[in-house]
Formats: C-alpha cells, structure tokens, sequence
C-alpha cells in the first residue's frame, strides 16, 4: 500500500478508532440488556432489518444513507452514530459527543428527551424491458471492463427476446439522491509515450477520461416527453439538495 501512496499507519489507526466506537456502542446496549446484532456492510440485508426494532448506523453519513436504503417501515428509527468525528462531520448521525458517551444518549432515548426528525426518501419504480429484478449493490460487486462489457452484450440479447414489464418496485429507499446514466458513464484509458533527449529515455504515462453520455427522454408528471444528452440525471430528496 505504501508504494502505491497510501498511509498504512494511518488507515490502520482510524480502522483501530471505528472498531474501538463500535465496540463502545455494543457493549452499552447489551449492558441495558438490549439485544444486539452487529452486522457489516455485506450481511446487511432485509432480514436483519426484519428482525431489529431499530437500527443503528455506526459509521459516517455513507453508512447512514445504506443502513436507511433498507429500512421500508417509516416508523423504525433509523440511529447514525458517527465512529470517527475527528475527521468526519457526520451530519446526519447524532452530535459528536454521543459517540464516547452513548450511555448518556440511550438515557435520553428512555426519558424521552428526544424528537423525531422525518426525512424524506424517493421510492422508484421501474418499467420497461430487460429490468433486473435483483438490483446489485455498487459494493458488493465490482466488474472489470471485459466483465461489463460481456454483460452488456448478454442484456441486449435477451432485451430482445423479453416483453415490456409492468412498474417493478426496487428494494431500496433513497434517502440523498438518485443517480440516473449510463452504469459506465466514464473510464480512465492510460498509455505511455517514449520520448528520447540527450541519449536518456523517459517514459511518462497520459491518463485520458472517455466519458460516455447518456441518451434518453424525461417526462415530468406525464407532461411532455423531451429528449435530452448528459452525463446523467440526478433527483434529490431535501436532505440531498442540502448535501450538494
């Protein structure tokens, strides 16, 4: 990693501060005999979410927004304790002080000295042919360029052989924003140019971004369709429009 420019003593030291918060968290929940199921990023699912009578996001904002994305029930609340708040703002997690005493903030959930705040999420519908109806999460699943290529050529064959589909449901609530493009908008091409001075080589590599637009038609409360050319379409909640 230190060849490549990253800091291993410093990615392992905030590692070491989220793990030392997550523990602190857990430990005060089951010493008011709450029963707690800590689980990663990869095993959170909508059984677990199921199974929980609220759910804690023990992060940063990012985690915040995947912790929600899953929670369809409005009346589960969904806690944001931010693991690391000196380097993280954390804006949609509890205050910082919280993080080192969260006794202090389960107290205040038992005395009710609290209040809801309600945010606003998108529910998305999709219709059309060739939908997948298991969504992939961006960090579950990484393709390589000749993976998603393959991939695509597949989905245009059988986009051709499938039947228009009715309004599909996706299993996700999108608590900032919904990003809408081409799912390889953009992809870095590097080469090398060998140049001779002096009798002495050098060797420097040019790095080029290939964007790829995004083609499509937008209609706004069945109101007239019109054709537009852009890198994508973004649709914000409330708490999104603030982030950006």
């Amino acid at each position: 990693l230190a060849l490549k420019g990253s800091n291993y003593a410093g990615l392992l030291e905030r590692h070491r501060i989220h793990t030392k918060n997550v523990e602190h968290i857990v430990d005060s929940l089951r010493n008011e005999r709450i029963e707690v199921r800590l689980v990663k990023r990869r095993e959170y699912n909508e059984e677990t979410v199921r199974w929980a009578d609220a759910v804690i996001s023990a992060g940063g904002d990012g985690t915040m927004l995947l912790a929600a994305s899953k929670v369809f029930d409005k009346f589960k609340p969904v806690i944001g304790v931010n693991t690391d708040p000196e380097r993280s703002e954390g804006h949609l997690c509890l205050p910082v002080r919280y993080t080192h005493s969260f006794p202090e903030a389960l107290q205040k959930l038992y005395r009710g000295e609290f209040r809801w705040q309600w945010r606003q999420r998108i529910r998305l519908y999709l219709e059309g042919t060739g939908i997948n109806t298991t969504p992939v999460d961006l960090h579950e699943q990484q393709l390589s360029q000749e993976q998603h290529s393959r991939a695509h050529i597949n989905e245009r064959f059988q986009d051709q052989r499938s039947d228009i589909s009715g309004p599909h449901l996706l299993p996700v609530r999108a608590l900032n924003e919904v990003f809408i493009g081409e799912s390889l908008s953009s992809r870095y091409a590097v080469c090398s140019v060998l140049f001779r001075e002096n009798f002495k080589s050098c060797k420097p590599s040019f790095k080029f971004s290939l964007h790829r637009a995004s083609y499509y038609e937008i209609s706004v409360d069945d109101g007239p369709w019109e054709k537009q050319k852009s890198s994508g379409l973004n649709v914000c909640t409330g708490t999104g429009s603030k982030a950006w």
